[in-house]
């Protein structure tokens, strides 16, 4: 995987789309703080800079039997994989959420751009609430801090995050 990381973006998507031709497949491109992050039907994802992980996943040059429903399957057990390994167990909430005691604690948004029938690329973001503890106006808001009552040096949780995603290089 080609990892870069910036500190400050509009959106990880948004970045990915627009320098879309010069990206190799599998480029992730992770933001220490994202101005216009977003979900599902454009609801805006709000985190605090340098808390959190906010990162994008570019895949294409497609093999016939990848769908985005496979990628998202991956993303799915492999973020739930990784809170597990720090004692927490999340639960998949269609269509995009992972959810601890009812609150959510990871989304997703899965972009793709077909050319007639041929799936040109898919653009997979995730957001991970890791350090943030305070959730304006977002009442069923967690993060791994809060459950755990710790705190997490963010470049290595992102890279414990990163090994759980392995499987996205079988892609």
């Amino acid at each position: 995987m080609n990892v870069m990381t910036l500190d400050s973006i509009d959106s990880t998507n948004n970045f990915i789309k627009t320098n879309i031709n010069s990206l190799p497949h599998l480029t992730v491109v992770r933001a220490r703080y994202q101005t216009a992050g977003r979900g599902q039907l454009s609801r805006q994802w709000m985190s605090n800079p340098n808390e959190n992980i906010l990162v994008s996943f570019l895949f294409k040059n497609f093999t016939s039997s990848v769908t985005p429903q496979t990628i998202e399957k991956i993303a799915i057990t492999s973020s739930q994989n990784f809170l597990l390994s720090y004692g927490v167990k999340a639960t998949h909430k269609l269509p995009n959420d992972l959810l601890v005691g009812g609150k959510k604690i990871a989304g997703m948004l899965i972009e793709t751009r077909h050319i007639d029938a041929t799936l040109e690329y898919v653009i997979l973001g995730i957001g991970i609430n890791i350090n943030q503890k305070n959730f304006t106006g977002l009442a069923n808001a967690t993060s791994l801090a809060l459950i755990t009552n710790k705190v997490f040096e963010i470049d290595e949780i992102f890279a414990s995050f990163l090994k759980e995603c392995h499987a996205f290089e079988t892609l």
